[in-house]
């Protein structure tokens, strides 16, 4: 990553930058108990650092950073530590975001601030945060920069990266229509929310069944939700239709669940 620089600017980085670097199984897990706490501001003074990340910011939560009072507790331990002896020094958290298309749908827009997890603690703690996507959902290569918050300027507008293979940074691609990522986005939570009984009939065999999983999933890759697509199944299937359950016995395991237009054979009315 440092062959596109100079002598004097890799010399920079270095005397720049330290790194705590991952020597033993355990470094990685730096939970903010009164050891651990002990050792990371001895670095901090150490390094006279301006800006301390915490990456991420899971392995620093001393329980389940889900909660309100765990999250609440860690982040005020990270302030704590950071600005102790300088109280213009920068805390930088580093945390993962919500999986899957209905986390990425949240990377701008309205839902920008819930982009992290449980970010309602986090969003109220921090003066700004940044959002990161991948742009498309079979590599990595193409990234979505956008603003979550910024308390002390105006938020900028979204923006692309790309990864150069040979240098392994990323560089600004102002080429990416982000415009026209984003309306992909909204058409893709549209589709979400119309899950129609036309669309469930049209993945049903005229004759014969298909296996329930397989219909869920189909309907996931359109993405809609499962639990909605569950709840939607549920409301609709029934002896009556329009939706028949089937159950097709096997031995020694559970019987399969199938789906179908009508009635199973031999069962009772």
């Amino acid at each position: 990553m440092l062959t596109t620089f100079s002598s004097a600017e890799r010399e920079a980085i270095n005397a720049g930058v330290f790194f705590h670097t991952l020597e033993a199984d355990d470094d990685g897990f730096l939970m903010l108990d009164l050891e651990n706490s002990e050792r990371i501001a001895d670095a901090i003074a150490e390094t006279n650092a301006d800006v301390v990340v915490f990456d991420p910011l899971r392995d620093f939560g001393s329980d389940d950073l889900n909660a309100d009072a765990h999250m609440t507790e860690t982040l005020r331990a990270i302030s704590r530590l950071t600005r102790c002896g300088n109280a213009r020094r920068v805390p930088l958290v580093i945390h993962h975001a919500l999986t899957g298309k209905a986390g990425i749908q949240k990377v701008v827009g309205f839902d920008r601030s819930s982009f992290g997890r449980n970010s309602k603690v986090l969003f109220m703690w921090a003066r700004a945060q940044i959002n990161v996507a991948p742009a498309r959902s079979d590599d990595n290569s193409v990234l979505i920069i956008a603003s979550g918050k910024c308390s002390n300027f105006t938020e900028f507008q979204p923006f692309a990266i790309r990864l150069d293979f040979d240098t392994m940074l990323y560089t600004r691609d102002d080429d990416f229509d982000v415009d026209e990522w984003r309306d992909a986005l909204d058409s893709a939570k549209s589709a979400a929310d119309k899950l129609t009984m036309d669309m469930v009939l049209a993945l049903l065999p005229e004759t014969g069944s298909k296996l329930k999983n397989a219909v869920i999933e189909t309907l996931r890759d359109k993405g809609i939700g499962e639990k909605r697509i569950r709840a939607f199944l549920d409301e609709h299937t029934s002896a009556s239709g329009p939706i028949h359950e089937w159950r097709i016995k096997r031995s020694s395991k559970r019987d399969e669940i199938h789906l179908a237009q009508h009635a199973q054979p031999g069962s009772e009315s």
